[in-house]
Parts: C-alpha cells; sequence; structure tokens
C-alpha cells in the first residue's frame, strides 16, 4: 500500500464531516460572547492544511489534537502508522461513525473541544489576525523620495534604524533606493514635480505580527517551521516591505491580491495573483499571472533585499486561506454593516483577542497574578 500524507487524511475528514452535516465544533473569535466570526471548525481546518506550505506539519498539528478523543486513539495512530493505514475515505468514515455512534451530540461536541479550540487559535491569533480589522496598522512616518545618490555607509545607518527602532521613515528611504519611484502596481510617479501620489510602505507579513506572540506561534503552526525570533526581528526590514500607492497598499492589506515569488533559472520572480478580484483596486494595472518589478532604484540600492520569496508565498496562502474558510466574506459584510457591533472602524477589542498586543495581556495577567 502506497503511503498517504497526513493532510490528505485530514482534508477527507473534513470534507466528508460537511458534507454529513456532521459538525465538529465551531471556530469562534476569542474574546467575544457574540461574534460573527463563528465558522464550523473543519471549513477553518480544511482552509488552514489546504492552503498551508507545510499542510502536513498542520494536519499533525490538529491529529494530536484529535487523538485527545475518548477512544480516538488507535484511529489516529492509523494514520501515523505508515505499515497499517487504511485508506482516507475508509478512515475518515470511521472517524465519524466512530464519534456519532458512541457519543451524543453535545458528547461529542465536548470531546472535540481540544480540535475546535486549535480551529479557534488559527482563526482568531492568525486568519483574524492577517486581514487585522481595526487591528494595529503599518505606521507612516513622513518620508519625501529624493533622487540623491547615498554611500553604503548611509543605507547601512538607515537600515539599523528601520530593524531596530522600526523608522517608517528610514523604512520608506530604503525602498525607494530599491525599487525607484514608481509604484510597481500602478505605475504611479511618487515623486514631484508633476503628478505623483503619496507613497505608502506596505508590509508583506503584517506590521502587527511583530509584537504577538500568540500569531507567531499560530504562524509556526502553519508553516511547519519556526518562524517566530525572525519575523518578530525582521518586520520592519526592506525584505518585509514595498512602496505602494495608497489604493494599492489598502487592497493588498484587505487581502484582495497577493504577491507569487516563482525561482526560475536560480532567479526569484514575482507575479500578481487575483484573490477577490471585485476588491482590487481600480489603481492597479496588473492582471492575473503579470510579473511585478521590483530593484528598478539606484546602483546603491540594489545591495538591499528584495522583498523575501518566502514572506510574499506565506501571506498570498494565507490571503487564500482567508478567503476560502469565508472570514473575508464576514469582514466584507461587516465592513457595509457599520451599525454592527463589529463594525470595522468600530471593532472592540478583547484581551487575548487577535487586536491586543500580546506584551499588554502579559503584563495585565503579570498584574493579576501579584495581587
Amino acid at each position: 500500500m502506497s503511503q498517504v500524507a497526513p493532510a490528505q487524511y485530514l482534508i477527507t475528514l473534513c470534507t466528508l464531516a460537511q458534507e454529513r452535516e456532521e459538525s465538529f465544533g465551531i471556530a469562534i473569535r476569542i474574546g467575544a460572547s457574540n461574534s460573527k466570526f463563528n465558522i464550523e471548525a473543519t471549513k477553518v481546518i480544511h482552509s488552514i492544511v489546504t492552503f498551508s506550505p507545510a499542510p502536513d506539519a498542520v494536519a499533525v498539528a490538529f491529529l494530536n489534537e484529535l487523538a485527545k478523543v475518548s477512544g480516538m486513539a488507535l484511529l489516529v495512530e492509523r494514520v501515523r502508522d505508515r505499515s497499517s493505514q487504511l485508506d482516507c475515505s475508509t478512515w475518515a468514515a470511521a472517524v465519524i461513525d466512530f464519534l456519532s455512534n458512541r457519543f451524543t451530540q453535545d458528547q461529542r461536541l465536548q470531546e472535540l473541544e481540544p480540535v475546535s479550540k486549535l480551529a479557534t487559535e488559527m482563526l482568531s491569533h492568525l486568519l483574524i489576525a492577517t486581514r487585522n480589522p481595526g487591528g494595529k496598522k503599518t505606521p507612516q512616518d513622513s518620508a519625501h523620495p529624493t533622487p540623491d545618490i547615498y554611500r553604503l555607509r548611509e543605507i547601512r545607518k538607515l537600515l539599523e534604524d528601520s530593524v531596530t527602532r522600526r523608522s517608517q521613515s528610514a523604512l520608506k528611504q530604503l525602498l525607494f533606493w530599491r525599487d525607484g519611484f514608481l509604484c510597481p502596481f500602478t505605475g504611479y510617479s511618487f515623486k514631484a514635480p508633476g503628478r505623483h501620489v503619496v507613497p505608502r510602505a506596505s508590509h508583506i507579513l503584517p506590521f502587527s505580527f511583530g509584537d504577538k506572540d500568540l500569531t507567531l506561534r499560530s504562524l509556526e503552526i502553519f508553516t511547519g517551521r519556526l518562524l517566530a525570533r525572525e519575523v518578530h526581528s525582521m518586520i520592519n526590514h526592506p525584505s518585509n516591505a514595498f512602496n505602494a500607492q495608497s489604493d494599492a497598499h489598502e487592497s493588498y492589506d484587505n487581502l484582495a491580491w497577493g504577491i507569487e515569488a516563482v525561482n526560475k533559472d536560480n532567479q526569484w520572480k514575482y507575479y500578481f495573483r487575483e484573490i477577490r478580484p471585485n476588491e482590487i483596486s481600480s489603481s492597479i494595472t496588473l492582471r492575473e499571472g503579470q510579473e511585478i518589478i521590483f530593484g528598478l532604484g539606484s546602483p546603491e540600492g540594489q545591495v538591499i533585499d528584495k522583498p523575501n520569496p518566502e514572506y510574499c508565498n506565506l501571506k498570498l496562502a494565507l490571503a487564500r486561506a482567508v478567503h476560502a474558510c469565508g472570514v473575508a466574506d464576514i469582514i466584507a459584510e461587516m465592513d457595509w454593516d457599520s451599525d454592527g457591533d463589529e463594525a470595522i472602524l468600530n471593532l472592540p477589542v478583547y484581551l487575548g483577542g487577535p487586536f491586543v498586543p500580546d506584551d499588554t495581556l502579559f503584563h495585565r495577567l503579570e498584574n493579576r497574578l501579584l495581587t
């Protein structure tokens, strides 16, 4: 029997559960007692595993939680033990039949709580946090493009300011030197005199990720590798950013489009990928599959790293997962419903939720333990 990857088992299980309308619990927005972000756990799991760059690692994380269900350990072991694997469909049906026959509906949901809890954490701290409605946005310090040629010593100083002090003006200037004074997505000029637009520094992995340990932990589950320390230190590095016209910047933050990085002949190339075409800014002239050109700035700017290909593809994967599981649709509905309790401009924040820095949460918890 050929070996089957854990991701295939979990995707088959989620698909069958949805077909049979068997609930594995609800993934909710952490901290909200009444939230529109209530999504079937199987739908969240399916989306995360499907678009993860390390689907088997994510699947194993969820299978470990499934194994905590009373009497389920042996069935989960059939996935882990490649010598005694069942085919995916047989295994998925066995899991659902076991749950249906052994537990009442209330008991089943209680037993599956570890699974729905992990889905809730991934929904709140990763998917919603990536879309980041009402969350910590990229700060925009003033910086005016200049055609002056700077020496490498000055570039190194700005890199230090950008990474250590998270200076946005330093980051913008570095991106001007690297990519030039035309928006890579709209073709508009950033530089006066004449008709020009205001540039905005756009982060690939959201700026808010840098201070959110819970989000970084979820990101590590999604990627299957230790990324937290790297992302924390590189969140304001040019390799995680580009300058863009404001509408292009906003629709990228809203996950309407993404950037795919592909290695061709030992050279990275970047391509425009549509995710929610109707929400893409009309100022963007690129279409699906067109190449995005970075690195058209000054000769000195060529020493500045281009967008990190892994970050580009990771953000694209997250955007597709957000769209696939329905989070993007909920947010789009909230955007129009200005009177809703979770309207974008009025989104409440909760300690432990995706919109509160983790250091605030931990500080409050420490104070509570000391009192």
